[in-house]
């Protein structure tokens, strides 16, 4: 009787022995290592054009001059117009790029009156939104042949908000004015331009 207790005990035990070891190996076997990728939501301006409408039609004062500058980023663009006067108007058009890896929605482009101008209440602008496009088809009829103020009457304009996907293109030409009420002569107005987006998901 007691060998047969002592050999059952040696069973049981040699049992729970090799069953913790393959309890061990077996869960050793099913441990994973997971890696966990998150893509780039990366929108930006990738390059600019200033149309002054004064220019096209040759009664620019003297002293009108434009200049701009884009920060290394692509996030904010300055210009600065020097002179401007009642009635003046300008067009701003810039090229927005989805150069991340995930779909983007452009909600607006912003314009700001950087400091207190003295014509801030006669400033206005208008933003028309074209696209979105692929990489290199964004035609010459929304960008290249632009080259005066006219040629921009017969364009359509989208709505925002605009979802684009990487590599894609959105257009915004804005239109600034300066009202005929203001009673001010050569005034310099200084502009940020930036963009309001989130993710397209």
């Amino acid at each position: 009787m007691v060998r047969q207790l002592y050999a059952l005990f040696i069973v049981l035990t040699l049992t729970l022995l090799l069953t913790s070891q393959a309890y061990s190996l077996w869960y050793g076997k099913l441990r994973a290592n997971f890696t966990v990728s998150v893509g780039e939501l990366d929108v930006k301006i990738g390059s600019y054009k200033i149309i002054s409408c004064c220019q096209c039609s040759h009664e620019c004062p003297e002293t009108y001059s434009s200049s701009a500058n884009l920060s290394p980023n692509g996030k904010r663009l300055t210009i600065i117009f020097e002179s401007v006067y009642p009635e003046w108007k300008s067009y701003i058009g810039i090229i927005i790029t989805n150069d991340g890896t995930l779909p983007a929605k452009l909600k607006s482009v912003n314009v700001n009156i950087i400091e207190d101008s003295e014509i801030l209440n006669s400033f206005h602008y208008e933003v028309m939104y074209l696209g979105p496009y692929n990489k290199g088809d964004f035609a010459r009829t929304v960008w290249s042949n632009i080259k005066c103020c006219d040629d921009l009457e017969s364009l359509s304009s989208t709505s925002p908000p605009i979802t684009f996907y990487p590599s894609q293109k959105i257009i915004a030409w804005i239109e600034l004015g300066i009202d005929e009420n203001c009673t001010k002569e050569n005034n310099t107005l200084e502009l940020e331009i930036t963009l309001k987006y989130v993710g397209g998901w």
